[in-house]
């Protein structure tokens, strides 16, 4: 079956859950399970996507919570697919059900008045005027794009999950004001320093390089030398729109698709009901007994909770009610009928029968279907001939010929697809560009490369039309440059060992001054060095590092940009903790914060452990990892 009917049979089938905390778990601390056992590697022959553990996901399950997630973030799945965002939704859904499973054997149950109070309370910001809370209900419901039993069994499972993570937070008083305090004094301590930098041109007297140390450096050095391999190719694309001449298909066909899947197109037997929830049974009764008196139910209620008159499939309502209703004749009066959302009174309206959209209304988007799938099969087949005939010897400008495709000469470019002038030749092929540069090196010069399905659903080959091989610029021509590069390493070399010896004599007792005077060089002296700030030049963050390990009177030396510092620590400042208080107090904040996440994330690992959860990542690969017009 094809994707969109796979899809279209899908919408009406399974239970979604609301995934609201499974995706904030994803943000706490930046917390993300992490393949453990071997998640993301291991395959599956069914069409579940999670099992183990006591968990199960299914293909169609996932895949409503995916579109509903992305759909809020604008995205298509192919795209989220890149993103990472299937696993990391999938991550979320493991852990937001190994929680609940966790909570359960805990015995931390939610009660039905708790779930009806944070129904109301998630139903309240979107009651404006003219609309009542359960108007806002129902506006939820549609967004969310689920039942009212599947709404509030995700209310129930996410209400007790938090209760599980709220007995997980460590309490109040185990922040240290002590530990913030010590973290705010390491944080802000300075230091005062004296330094004296060796520059490496401060070094003479080097003998110049013989011609054979020089070529001894060339041979040592030689792929900085390198001129790296280029080639050039002919790329030809075969695409869908060349092939769609040859696809014809019959009223007969698409009447046989129609008969084959006429489930798809089938909205089940439904229920009109008249509905009110009250807050207590006898309120019900009242109105029950009203209606049957031969008040109207809308008269017989307070306007908040009078739902008024929608149809239902028996799926679509509270197991509570769903058995009563359609057992029921027309012009029955239920309740009080005691649910999650209250007590509800209702009156059975109408049967609507079983409704099946005519093959007519449905012929145009079947023929479009069926035609993306038959130019599917039709551009497997003609790649596959061509990549016979290729290896039969056919000639490249023939089969161009013959299927119409479209040329492309792209070159000289390197292994990574750029030009020597340093252009993306590969750019506009995004994700394509790897594989195709691969291909272009998989071969030799004159040969062409078997066919290279893309991203687009296109089919693409190339010939390889000229290959330079790696060459090195000569000896004689980069002379001069070897020359300058082999002084320059031996004026660092022996500028390192003189800041060597200047250390051993700093800590000998010396001053900086007399290193400045043995060696050259100005002493420096530089106040208030902290950690948090940005170091300033000549200090770099190597140099600030060290002066932060040394104690005071100690040396530190660290390689500048053109030359080694040295340097004495002269005086140590630890600030007062008494006079900053709006950032020891955001210290002591942090150290609580920090260890509820590590208890979070401690608890999320041990769940996961032995749990030998397994995850269908083909399966997840053929849904989103390919164009959707292919995914099967």
């Amino acid at each position: 079956m094809s994707m969109l009917i796979w899809m279209r049979s899908g919408a009406g089938a399974g239970i979604v859950k609301f995934t609201l905390m499974g995706l904030l778990l994803l943000a706490v601390g930046g917390l993300v399970l992490m393949d453990v056992g071997g998640f993301f590697k291991t395959q599956m022959g069914s069409n579940t996507i999670v099992k183990g553990g006591g968990i199960e996901i299914g293909a169609v399950e996932f895949d409503r919570t995916v579109r509903r997630v992305i759909g809020r973030q604008g995205i298509g799945p192919q795209e989220a697919w890149q993103l990472g965002m299937i696993n990391n939704i999938l991550t979320g859904e493991i852990q937001d059900r190994l929680f609940t499973q966790r909570a359960k054997k805990l015995g931390l149950e939610v009660s039905d008045d708790d779930v009806t109070r944070q129904i109301a309370k998630l139903a309240e910001p979107l009651a404006t005027e003219g609309r009542s809370k359960k108007e806002a209900l129902q506006q939820i419901l549609r967004t969310q794009g689920i039942s009212e039993s599947e709404f509030v069994g995700s209310i129930r499972q996410e209400m007790g999950n938090t209760l599980l993570r709220a007995a997980l937070a460590p309490p109040a008083t185990l922040t240290s004001p002590l530990l913030a305090a010590d973290l705010y004094r390491y944080d802000n301590e300075s230091r005062d320093v004296k330094i004296v930098v060796l520059k490496n041109s401060g070094v003479s007297g080097l003998a110049a390089p013989t011609d054979e140390q020089l070529q001894k450096y060339y041979d040592a050095n030689k792929v900085d030398f390198l001129i790296p391999e280029t080639r050039t190719v002919t790329m030809a694309t075969l695409k869908g729109d060349m092939l769609k001449k040859n696809i014809k298909i019959s009223d007969e066909q698409l009447k046989a698709e129609y008969e084959k899947n006429i489930a798809s197109f089938t909205k089940p037997q439904r229920r009109v009901v008249e509905q009110a929830v009250l807050k207590t049974e006898a309120e019900a009764k009242i109105a029950v007994d009203a209606v049957k008196a031969g008040k109207t139910l809308k008269d017989s209620v307070p306007v908040d909770s009078y739902n008024g008159e929608q149809d239902f499939e028996q799926a679509g309502l509270l197991p509570e009610i769903a058995t009563p209703v359609f057992e029921s004749k027309e012009g029955a009066v239920l309740g009080p009928i005691k649910t999650d959302l209250g007590w509800h009174a209702i009156i059975v309206k109408n049967t609507l029968p079983e409704e099946v959209t005519p093959f007519e209304k449905m012929k145009d988007s079947l023929r479009t279907e069926l035609e993306n799938i038959a130019l599917t099969d039709e551009l497997f087949q003609a790649g596959n001939t061509i990549e016979d005939r290729i290896a039969a010897g056919d000639k490249f400008e023939d089969i161009v010929s013959e299927y119409g495709m479209t040329t492309e000469i792209i070159g000289p470019f390197r292994q990574n697809g750029i030009d020597r002038d340093g252009k993306d030749l590969f750019k506009s092929y995004a994700s394509d560009k790897d594989q195709i540069v691969q291909a272009a090196y998989d071969y030799e010069e004159g040969e062409i490369t078997p066919t290279i399905e893309t991203a687009d659903g296109q089919f693409r080959f190339l010939r390889i039309d000229q290959v330079i091989p790696d060459s090195y610029r000569p000896y004689e021509s980069v002379k001069a440059e070897l020359e300058t590069r082999w002084m320059n390493e031996q004026r660092k070399l022996a500028n390192k060992a003189r800041a060597k010896e200047a250390l051993a004599a700093l800590d000998t007792g010396k001053s900086l001054e007399d290193i400045a005077a043995q060696y050259g060089g100005a002493v420096q002296s530089i106040a208030n060095v902290n950690r948090k700030q940005t170091a300033k030049a000549p200090l770099t963050p190597v140099s600030a590092a060290q002066i932060f390990s040394a104690a005071k009177g100690g040396s530190f030396s660290a390689e500048t940009s053109d030359g080694v510092l040295v340097g004495r620590v002269e005086n140590i400042t630890l600030p007062s903790t008494t006079t900053d208080k709006e950032n020891l107090a955001q210290l002591i904040d942090l150290t609580g914060r920090s260890l509820a996440q590590d208890i979070l994330a401690q608890f999320t690992t041990s769940l996961s452990e032995g749990s030998q959860i397994k995850i269908n990542q083909q399966r997840l690969q053929e849904i989103y990892g390919k164009p959707q017009d292919q995914a099967q």
